[in-house]
């Protein structure tokens, strides 16, 4: 998969990680202590293969990734899909500035804004998009108010969401959670769709790793 880790010399908190998708290397700054939004978690990976293999999904089209984190998936339609506009989003200011690092790095057209799920202003001001990306943002543990979060999320995507938009959604199963945020999701009038493996990369995906479609459940 073309993972190499390297500690950059110049940031001891951080290490590189350089990733390969559609035939392109892309570099990667995180941190080794894998606080949350700063390392590439797997699921992040899973969907970046995909847009990478479909890149006729985003090219013309608004774009937004939701908790980016380090940003491989949103760095990744940046380079390769020629979207009209990619905005890639976080919350921490720790994260940003990695996220900020990656994007310039990799030289992509795309711009870093701060954005709280919960702030419905701010969610208003980003307008409405025909693509959203959101990897390893459904989870769960002793630290997250997981029930807040899923509610934030959805709120979230319905204010973004064109009417026919696209989501893209990957995450690690964990049992928990999992039928929390798909009651929640299913409940405000979204529908899954689980992509099969055989379209996506078959270098990044796993049966624990799933990644689905999500579109508003259509009036009829």
């Amino acid at each position: 998969h073309g993972l190499n880790l390297k500690i950059s010399m110049g940031e001891p908190a951080l290490h590189t990680r350089e990733l390969d998708f559609g035939g392109k290397e892309f570099t990667f700054h995180q941190q080794s202590d894998g606080m949350l939004g700063t390392t590439a978690w797997d699921p992040s990976l899973v969907l970046a293969a995909y847009v990478a293999k479909h890149p006729q999904m985003f090219r013309d089209k608004r774009v937004i990734e939701l908790g980016a984190g380090v940003g491989v998936p949103g760095v990744v339609a940046a380079a390769l899909s020629n979207p009209r506009e990619l905005i890639t989003t976080d919350f921490l200011d720790e994260v940003l500035h990695i996220l900020r690092m990656n994007v310039e790095t990799n030289g992509v057209q795309a711009k870093v804004e701060k954005l709280d799920w919960k702030d419905k202003e701010a969610r208003d001001a980003l307008g409405r998009f025909q693509v959203i990306l959101a990897a390893a943002v459904v989870y769960g543990g002793a630290t997250v108010n997981a029930r807040w979060r899923h509610d934030g999320l959805v709120d979230c995507i319905l204010d973004l969401a064109d009417e026919d938009a696209t989501i893209l959604l990957a995450y690690e199963q964990f049992h928990e959670v999992d039928s929390e945020f798909f009651d929640v999701a299913a409940a405000a009038g979204l529908e899954f769709s689980q992509i099969p493996e055989n379209q996506q990369d078959p270098q990044w995906c796993s049966p624990d790793l799933p990644l689905y479609i999500v579109r508003r459940r259509s009036a009829a």
